[in-house]
Formats: C-alpha cells, sequence, structure tokens
C-alpha cells in the first residue's frame, strides 16, 4: 500500500511546518499548541483510515472470458469497506470507465466497457485503487491482484466459420458462437450495384443508400419494415473483384481477410454470378461461374496468401489443429481449382462487366494497382475498399509516419477513381462519392 498525501494533507503540512518555524523565532504558545493540534489530526486521520482499509476487499467480473474482436463487454470492479470516497487508477488503455454505484455505505460499484483494437490475449492482472482518508488529508493507493484473461478472436476466423457452413455445412467454432451476424458485411455496398431495372427477384429489407423507387409497398405494409424490389437483369455482366493480399501486419491482416471473405460471403448469398476474381500481385483473372466455387477460392486465397504467410500462429491458436485440417482438406479437393482463367486479353475480356470492387489496404502495390484501375473503372461502377489506420502494425514510429503519410496520399488519389470506403471495426465509412 502507498500512502501519500493529499492537497489538503500538504496544506496542513505545510501550515505545521510555518506554525513551528515562527514558535521558534517569537516563542508563541498559541502557535505550538495549534501545531500540535494538527499534527495530532494527521496521525489520528492516517491510524483510523488506515485499520479501516485494513478491511477492503475487490471483487472483479467479467460478462465473457471469450469474445469477438469487434464486441465489447462488461465488467465490473466491486469494492467493499473502502471508502466512500475511491476511485480507479491507471486502468489499461483497453478498459474504459462506464458509470460509478453506492450500493450501500460500506460497498461501491464500478461498471467498465473493454475496448478491443487487436485481437489477442488481454491480461487484467492487477487493479490500481486510491482510497482517500476519512478527514481527506490522506490518498491510500493499493494494487490488488486479479488473474483475469479475455480470449479475444479475429474478426476473419468468424468469418471462416460462416463460409465453412456453406461449403457441405461443415461445422467449426466449438469454443465460442458463431450464431449473431455483426453489422460488418458488404450488403450495403454490393447493393448498389442493383439497378432499378430488369426482373423482379426478391423482396428484401431496405439498405441505406438504395433507389426509394424500388419500395415494396405490400410487403413494408405487412412487416411494418421498409422492404424493397430486388431488380436484377436477366443477363448482367457480372462482378469483377480486384484484391491484394499484401498486408503489413495483424491488425491490418485482420481486416483484409474479413472484407474479402465477408464480401465471398455476400455474393453467395445475393446470387451475384459470374465473378471475376483478380490479384493484383498475380497473372490472369479467374472466372468463377458457379455460386459454390466462390466462398471456395476466397477461402484459399485468404489462407494461402494471407494466413499462412503472415499470420502463421493463428491457425492452432484461434482455429484449431482439427478444424484448420478439416477446411485444408475441403479447399484441397478435386475440382476447387479448376476455374477458367484469362491469361490472354483480360481487360478487353471485362468491358462487359457491371461493376467492379477493389480490396487493398492501399499501401502495397498502389502504382500497379491505380494504373490498372484507370483502364478498368472509366464507364463502370468502381468500389475502393481499404482497412484503416494501417499504421498501427509499424514496428516503430518512423515507420508508422511513412506509412500514414502514403495512405493519405494514397487515399486520395483512389478516390477519383470512384467510390472510396474505409473499413473498420465498427463497419464502413465512405470517405468519397
Amino acid at each position: 500500500m502507498i500512502i501519500r498525501l493529499s492537497r489538503s494533507g500538504l496544506f496542513i503540512a505545510g501550515s505545521i511546518l510555518m506554525l513551528s518555524l515562527i514558535y521558534v523565532f517569537t516563542s508563541d504558545l498559541f502557535l505550538y499548541y495549534l501545531a500540535s493540534l494538527l499534527t495530532l489530526l494527521m496521525i489520528a486521520d492516517l491510524f483510523l483510515s488506515y485499520v479501516s482499509l485494513r478491511k477492503c476487499s475487490v471483487a472483479v467480473s467479467l460478462s465473457e472470458e471469450k469474445t469477438w474482436v469487434w464486441r465489447s463487454i462488461d465488467a465490473e470492479v466491486r469494492a467493499t469497506n473502502c471508502g466512500e470516497r475511491i476511485y480507479l487508477k491507471d486502468l489499461p488503455n483497453w478498459l474504459s470507465l462506464e458509470k460509478t454505484e453506492i450500493l450501500s455505505g460500506k460497498e461501491i460499484s464500478f461498471k467498465l466497457k473493454t475496448l478491443f483494437k487487436h485481437y489477442g490475449n488481454y491480461e487484467l492482472d492487477s487493479i490500481k485503487i486510491s482510497s482517500v482518508s476519512k478527514l481527506g488529508i490522506y490518498i491510500f493507493t493499493r494494487v490488488v491482484g486479479v488473474s483475469r484473461r479475455i480470449r479475444v478472436y479475429p474478426e476473419y476466423i468468424y468469418w471462416v466459420y460462416r463460409l465453412a457452413r456453406f461449403l457441405r455445412g461443415l461445422s467449426l467454432g466449438k469454443e465460442i458462437s458463431v450464431s449473431e451476424i455483426p453489422a460488418l458485411s458488404l450488403q450495403q455496398i454490393i447493393s448498389l450495384h442493383r439497378s432499378d431495372s430488369g426482373d423482379y427477384f426478391v423482396s428484401r429489407e431496405y439498405v441505406l443508400g438504395e433507389s426509394m423507387r424500388r419500395i415494396d409497398w405490400k410487403a413494408t405494409s405487412r412487416t411494418l419494415n421498409l422492404y424493397i424490389r430486388d431488380l436484377r437483369e436477366s443477363s448482367g455482366g457480372g462482378m469483377l473483384i480486384i484484391y491484394d493480399t499484401k498486408c503489413l501486419g495483424p491488425y491490418t491482416c485482420d481486416l483484409l481477410a474479413s472484407i474479402l471473405l465477408s464480401l465471398a460471403h455476400s455474393v453467395y448469398n445475393d446470387k451475384i454470378l459470374p465473378i471475376y476474381a483478380k490479384d493484383i500481385g498475380g497473372d490472369g483473372v479467374v472466372v468463377l461461374s458457379k455460386l459454390s466455387d466462390v466462398p471456395r477460392f476466397f477461402l484459399r486465397e485468404v489462407f494461402e496468401k494471407i494466413i499462412e504467410v503472415r499470420l502463421p500462429n493463428d491457425l492452432y491458436e484461434y482455429l484449431g489443429p482439427e478444424d484448420y485440417y478439416l477446411l485444408k482438406k475441403l479447399l484441397s479437393e478435386e475440382g476447387s481449382r479448376s476455374q477458367l482463367v484469362i491469361s490472354r486479353g483480360e481487360k478487353s475480356s471485362l468491358r462487359g462487366v457491371r461493376g467492379v470492387l477493389v480490396v487493398s489496404d492501399l499501401v502495397n502495390s498502389i502504382s500497379q494497382l491505380y494504373d490498372y484501375l484507370r483502364e478498368i473503372c472509366p464507364g463502370k461502377t468502381c468500389f475502393i475498399i481499404a482497412p484503416d489506420k494501417p499504421w498501427l502494425d509499424a514496428h516503430d514510429l518512423e515507420q508508422a509516419y511513412l506509412i500514414h503519410n502514403t495512405y493519405s496520399v494514397a487515399k486520395k488519389s483512389f478516390a477519383g477513381l470512384g467510390k472510396l470506403f474505409i473499413r473498420g471495426r465498427e463497419g464502413f465509412e465512405k470517405i468519397i462519392s
């Protein structure tokens, strides 16, 4: 336990010192008794507060010990017999105080919220609590060991689980629930590729940014939710997906992999075909003409080019050996690599596509990507999606500064080619339209 003087205590201690000095020169007994009284007051406050705080106990509880990186969980610190004027000190940056409740005269509850910027194991070894003495002269600070651990799963694992269910109903993820769907899909962006003409396909809920002319009033009145008539062209040109699998580190790689896998999830749900897939670092364009090829192809691309290269330790940490080998077996099945590849005249073959989706961290291969898009994007609906804050994966401040400058310049350049969306933990932020 650390004991220090509060501001009031410093004032009283300073007053005692001044009175004692003046008494030495004047021999005024009143000053002597006054200094003695203040000294006894400080000693009494120290003794009584110390005895009282020896009964102090602290308990920490967590609503969950396993969660996804985009979620916030509740935590509570409950202090008993620690005084009425207490507060938490030096909380880790992923914990924030929401409110303080006085449950009784001897019990105080601190409600906390978590905010995870990265996935991984978050350790809460101790909590530092400061209590003010009864007369406000001293501040007692004690460190309480709590030994709590939160396992935070990366977002791309969530999309791996969901896509695995599309492929022959493979069930993964025994440790953590995957039933909830976070508001992180590409539904809003993909919906912008639909037109106001074509044949009726299905009625579905309205997504912000869609044309109000396609409201399905019957479905809306029946469900009391705003519904849209989804129209599809009888012979559409498909969608071109251009992507770059290079990424800097865990934060950017998790977001980049999540964007690609959630894109495959939305394409599969929306039954958008054909899909032309272009790895900006590879040769040729892969044509995906079967719906089941879409999740399998992007799962394989993410596994082989992002996870196994940049995040190899995650495979057993979050996926587990058994699930990993089940996925590898599924992705290596006969026919999973038999898609048509356009290697010659690819740009002329892509003139008929209706829309272009680009996924890149806007740091790697940006010159090559920019030149390619300058030829492909004119006359088409073109979207560029990038993870936010790639400099969080920098090893030092100098590298972070260089990455930030490159990223800022690239955002301005690519925004001139189409609609730019920045993808963070909370969803998409539209930068330029």
